[in-house]
This record gives C-alpha cells, sequence and structure tokens, in this order.
C-alpha cells in the first residue's frame, strides 16, 4: 500500500473515532484502526446500551463533515 494512501485513511480513523465519542457513545472504548486494502477500521468497543442505526449513521456523518471543515 502507498504511503500516499495510508496517511488520509489515517486521519479519517481518527475523524470517526472523535464523530462516534461526539455523537454516539462518549464512553465508547477505542481501540486500534490501521488502514487496509480498500480502506480503513476501527476497533470500537460501545456502552452495552448504545445501538447504531441508520439514524445514527446520518448523525455520524454530519459530524464527521463538521470535523473536517473545522481543519482539526
Amino acid at each position: 500500500m502507498e504511503l500516499e494512501i495510508l496517511k488520509p485513511r489515517h486521519g479519517l480513523a481518527h475523524i470517526l473515532a472523535q464523530a462516534v465519542q461526539q455523537t454516539i457513545d462518549p464512553l465508547v472504548a477505542l481501540g486500534t484502526g490501521p488502514a487496509i486494502d480498500n480502506w480503513f477500521y476501527y476497533d470500537m468497543l460501545l456502552s452495552e446500551w448504545v445501538s447504531i442505526g441508520e439514524d445514527q449513521l446520518k448523525d455520524l456523518t454530519k459530524t464527521m463533515q463538521g470535523i473536517v471543515k473545522q481543519n482539526q
């Protein structure tokens, strides 16, 4: 895998983690999330009372877009 693609994928993993903490579960336990051949993944252990559905994914996407716009 080329370094050119690894950096943005790594950054997106962090943006995803931050958005999950802000939008879905502030107590989420974050694991590792390396880039893989076709994107990235991030191990997360959500609180037992949290479930993710379509509505949460829409909110998560909006939060991620806001984080990107802030250029953090």
